[in-house]
């Protein structure tokens, strides 16, 4: 994310919409529909998800910057919310 601080969909909106203006050029259809495709499981995940995370779930680092905790197998990932 080059300047400011978004979130991660509007972040994944803007991706799309500039993927969509290089179709044709330098950027495939087919490719275009696995980003919408993606991004509409995201938003899903994300809307079902969100409600059911406890307080136990998210961490805030030294900057304040509040992220979401889940474990995967032996890796930690962290998810970035910004507030």
């Amino acid at each position: 994310m080059a300047s400011g601080q978004q979130t991660l969909m509007s972040y994944f909106r803007t991706f799309i919409k500039n993927f969509e203006k290089r179709v044709g050029v330098n950027r495939v259809a087919g490719s275009l529909r696995a980003y919408k495709y993606a991004y509409m499981h995201v938003e899903k995940f994300l809307n079902e998800n969100m409600c059911m995370l406890t307080k136990e779930d998210l961490v805030t680092d030294e900057n304040g910057t509040l992220w979401i905790r889940t474990s995967r197998k032996k890796t930690k990932v962290y998810l970035s919310l910004h507030q």
